[in-house]
């Protein structure tokens, strides 16, 4: 027995055409396929790059690394500044330091010089021998003292200090 097709039954005007006797049980008519199933290959995953638009990424590139350049630039330069102004500050404390320990020399020096200074006046102040200054003022100038009459007291609201800016008055 020939196999049938699914032709066999269909025709072009799709009415139904019997070509053989009738089937009697479980059987299923293999039907073949009018055309051959072509296997299909299993495809490669392609890879999906995405290209940005390079005008609009240079120019964003550009301008990011004109920023980077100039942020870096200042950057360098504040660093530079600080650098500086940090050794100039150093300086500055070592010369304080310097200048602290010239002044403390200084200092040792003055108490010394004061020192010398006031033993040659207590010792110029021990050879003076005020009796023979009281004898040769009254004696060889003509100096005598002041009477009660010629010395006139005065009242000062400051008592440290008297300038005088006018006569003193008589009363």
């Amino acid at each position: 027995m020939r196999e049938l097709r699914y032709s066999d039954y269909y025709t072009s005007n799709d009415r139904l055409r019997y070509q053989s006797s009738y089937v009697q049980g479980n059987n299923v008519l293999q039907m073949e396929p009018e055309y051959e199933e072509r296997v299909k290959k299993p495809k490669k995953p392609k890879l999906h790059i995405v290209k940005p638009k390079k005008r609009k990424k240079d120019v964003y590139t550009r301008a990011q690394v004109a920023r980077n350049k100039m942020a870096l630039t200042i950057t360098m330069i504040a660093l530079v500044i600080v650098s500086f102004s940090l050794i100039h500050y150093l300086d500055l404390q070592a010369q304080v330091a310097g200048k602290a320990d010239e002044i403390g020399k200084l200092e040792e020096q003055y108490v010394a010089l004061k020192s010398q200074n006031d033993l040659r006046e207590a010792e110029l102040n021990g050879n003076i021998d005020y009796e023979q200054i009281l004898s040769i003022a009254v004696n060889e100038l003509g100096m005598v003292y002041a009477n009660k009459d010629q010395i006139i007291v005065y009242n000062s609201v400051k008592p440290e200090v008297v300038k005088q800016l006018d006569n003193i008055p008589k009363k």
